[in-house]
């Protein structure tokens, strides 16, 4: 059985999920598509309320690696690219060329790049870290004004221009 819960901010909604005191889910959903009466308290789920407090302090420039645990359920071509993503430093970027050639798949872009679309946590799988390689944004699951948001936190902390507002 596994248990989610939804994070509501400015920007939109992260639905987190997990089972057996393992994250297997983190994604964004829009604000309409929620239900807004959870049949549990996150108090009650100490891995929820733990990601959540990291994210708390991921958006307010606090922290930079997360260390709440994760299963990742995928191919193992999928778990090969998601675990190189997690290699990416906070504040930096890799290309999906760089990303398939370190996986010593150089002819393999399209397939990083369908794999990093897969990615099923996403901020703790850091896959708002890959862009093109003409330097453009390129693809995510959460926008691209939220992947370029995300970077900026990154590259700015606690200084930037972005404004992560989480209603707790």
């Amino acid at each position: 059985m596994h248990t989610s819960y939804m994070l509501i901010s400015d920007f939109q909604v992260i639905k987190i999920t997990e089972q057996n005191q393992k994250i297997i889910e983190l994604v964004f959903m829009e604000k309409d598509k929620v239900d807004r009466n959870p049949s549990f308290s996150i108090e009650d789920n100490s891995i929820l309320l733990e990601c959540k407090r990291q994210l708390l302090e991921y958006f307010g420039g606090e922290r930079k690696d997360f260390t709440v645990p994760f299963c990742l359920i995928g191919t193992s071509f999928q778990q090969s690219v998601w675990k190189e993503l997690q290699t990416i430093p906070y504040g930096e970027t890799r290309t999906y060329q760089q990303i398939a050639c370190s996986l010593g798949k150089d002819n393999a872009i399209q397939a990083v790049s369908n794999a990093i679309a897969k990615n099923p946590i996403l901020l703790l799988i850091p896959c708002h870290r890959v862009i093109g390689k003409d330097g453009k944004l390129h693809g995510y699951s959460g926008g691209l004004e939220l992947k370029k948001s995300l970077l900026e936190l990154e590259a700015f902390g606690k200084d930037r221009n972005v404004n992560f507002k989480i209603n707790k």
